[in-house]
């Protein structure tokens, strides 16, 4: 009998193929184009030890235990969550419709948000200044700097028409190289300062400083 080559002694053409049972059919394992393998579906695993990346989960019925998990990117729906143990951080959330039982969370930041003008006012004139939205500010003040004798009111309304706006319940009255905060008492949609120079007119720097 010859002694003929059975394998390729080409060591980079060297390769076999895969099967694998499926009901007392056998089939060749399949690849996606990188060569990784194609898993149509799984009943059910009782335990895997370890998985580096998961590109794409579709659809998962239920899982029992997760021990750790690093990082994921995204989670379109989750119809459900038995308990959370222990979140480090979530960087957004998009909707929580009901929280059945207390939960702490620690808010690690705040964005802030400010804005600032510059007023010039003869005698006795008077101006509005930083008119903002509200809405959606958890905090909120406004710092007037006035270089001349000046009356300072919050005024407030609940839309950006000049005569919906009314005084709010802080004002202050300033003598000439006087500073003063003013954070409103009182809610509505929208807020800004009037200014009221005395006679001897003023010029005043105003910032607004909020916590969103």
């Amino acid at each position: 009998m010859p002694n003929n080559i059975v394998f390729n002694n080409v060591a980079d053409q060297l390769k076999t193929k895969i099967y694998g049972d499926d009901s007392g059919t056998t089939r060749a394992i399949a690849l996606d184009a990188s060569g990784k393998i194609l898993i149509g579906s799984l009943d059910t695993i009782n335990t895997i030890n370890y998985i580096a990346t998961v590109d794409t989960v579709n659809n998962v019925s239920s899982v029992d235990l997760v021990d750790t998990v690093a990082t994921v990117n995204e989670v379109t729906n989750v119809s459900s969550v038995d308990l959370v143990d222990t979140v480090a951080t979530v960087n957004y959330v998009a909707d929580v419709q009901k929280i059945t039982d207390t939960v702490d969370v620690k808010i690690v930041s705040n964005d802030f948000t400010e804005s600032s003008s510059v007023v010039v006012l003869g005698a006795d004139a008077s101006t509005t200044v930083l008119s903002i939205d509200t809405s959606e500010k958890n905090m909120y003040s406004y710092y007037i700097a006035s270089s001349g004798a000046a009356t300072v009111n919050i005024q407030i309304s609940p839309t950006t028409a000049d005569s919906y706006f009314i005084n709010d319940a802080t004002s202050a009255v300033m003598t000439a190289n006087s500073t003063v905060v003013l954070v409103p008492e009182k809610f509505l949609k929208y807020t800004r300062l009037y200014l009221q120079a005395g006679s001897g007119g003023a010029t005043a720097s105003v910032y607004f400083n909020a916590h969103n």
